[in-house]
């Protein structure tokens, strides 16, 4: 029986289709997943204080709120961050975790204080029309409130530090130029309406305490 001349190159031709296509599904499971990439570069930002990186990391809600600029972003990691990472140790990146609707994606750095004590840069990278995108200036003021005014980390960030990290860096950030802060996407604040939100918080706090003994 004469073969037909044309089923070598069929067979050749599926044989390229089903390689194209275990590289292409490769390429996809493989390839770096755009949020958690994302988190990774702006907790990296943080850390290094790059005031462009920074800056492409805000969502134009907080570049509007603060009026933010990369040289703008510099200065407030120079007063918020810089001196905690520079007095630090590094310990550990964690990879990056994505949450299971896809829309967020979270990176952490570890570091230790010069009392051994643990704190860490959080990036949160949230999915926007325009990209991956994150609050940078107040994640920065949580750092910095995470200290005493010693330098010490504390365990954690409380209403009470979150109080008095305000009230210690407010003056600086107005000297730089930053009246107002983000804290979601629909809340541009002042300084002042700020401090009465966390005042009521506290006061909230400590009535519910008092009714619970």
């Amino acid at each position: 029986m004469k073969q037909n001349p044309a089923r070598p190159w069929i067979r050749r031709g599926g044989f390229l289709f089903l390689l194209i296509a275990v590289l292409l599904s490769g390429w996809y499971l493989l390839r770096p997943n755009p949020l958690r990439a994302a988190a990774v570069e702006f907790a990296n930002a943080i850390r290094h204080g790059d005031g462009d990186a920074l800056l492409q990391a805000t969502s134009p809600q907080e570049r509007q709120c603060s009026g933010l600029d990369a040289a703008k972003l510099r200065s407030a990691w120079e007063i918020l961050v810089g001196p905690r990472v520079g007095s630090s140790r590094f310990l550990r990146s964690e990879q990056a975790k994505q949450t299971s609707n896809e829309l967020q994606a979270t990176a952490a750095i570890w570091f230790a204080d010069r009392d051994g004590n643990p704190w860490s840069i959080v990036a949160i990278a949230n999915q926007a029309d325009w990209g991956p995108a994150t609050t940078i200036l107040y994640p920065m003021l949580s750092i910095a409130s995470r200290f005493d005014s010693e330098g010490k980390a504390l365990k954690g960030i409380t209403t009470e530090s979150a109080l008095a990290g305000i009230r210690r860096y407010r003056p600086q950030l107005e000297a730089i130029g930053i009246q107002r802060i983000l804290l979601s996407p629909r809340r541009c604040m002042t300084w002042d309406e700020l401090e009465g939100m966390l005042v009521r918080s506290i006061e909230l706090e400590r009535q519910q305490q008092t009714t619970q003994r």
